[in-house]
């Protein structure tokens, strides 16, 4: 997918489990705890989700496949894995940086890559598992529909992390998922009819 429906849908995933996060506090959050919460694992799930790409584009230079096994594969999410526990490991256990800082960040780190793998397992291409390219043909990366249902619904993933306190946010996610996925289904049909409908008049 692209890079837009990459970040809304890992900003989506943190939100909500930071939003979970700050109902599990023995007390009541500040709204500085608030503040970390979000911003930290906003900016690493934003940076992450984005991540595996960005390291595909410096070693195409050095002909290095698209979407190949270190990147996009499973053994990739090693990376954001080893990556999370060594930041634990110097922030929380080296210089005591408060844990509510620090797990935001690094479940950010983790989800944004993750979900990135996820998204593109959806598309033609898949990614490599096992020596071979997986895929659940959901839709192609660049197809608008596609992409305009990830962004809303990792939208109001964010909207019901952002009210986390607010509980009946949770429940009217479901029902909107299933107007999303019916205008993805519409969209992508009347995309087609468009281009038989033009095939059709350019072989007459």
């Amino acid at each position: 997918m692209k890079w837009g429906a990459h970040v809304s849908v890992a900003l989506g995933v943190v939100a909500i489990l930071s939003g979970e996060l700050l109902r599990s506090l023995p007390v009541p959050a500040t709204p500085l705890a608030l503040a970390l919460v979000f911003v930290g694992g906003m900016l690493a799930a934003g940076l992450s989700a984005v991540l595996p790409d960005v390291v595909d584009f410096v070693l195409k230079m050095f002909h290095v496949p698209h979407r190949n096994w270190g990147t996009h594969g499973l053994p990739s999410t090693f990376l954001p894995v080893l990556s999370s526990i060594g930041a634990w490991w110097v922030l929380v256990v080296r210089f005591e940086v408060p844990e509510l800082v620090v797990l935001p960040v690094t479940l950010g780190h983790f989800l944004g890559w993750g979900t990135h793998l996820l998204l593109d397992a959806l598309t033609p291409n898949g990614i490599p598992v096992g020596g071979r390219k997986r895929s659940w043909h959901w839709a192609n990366y660049d197809s608008p529909a596609a992409n305009r249902v990830l962004k809303v619904a990792g939208g109001t993933c964010l909207l019901a992390g952002v009210f986390v306190f607010v509980d009946p946010v949770y429940p009217l996610f479901f029902p909107l998922l299933v107007l999303l996925w019916a205008s993805r289904w519409t969209g992508d049909r009347v995309k087609a009819s468009v281009v038989l409908s033009r095939e059709k008049k350019q072989r007459l």
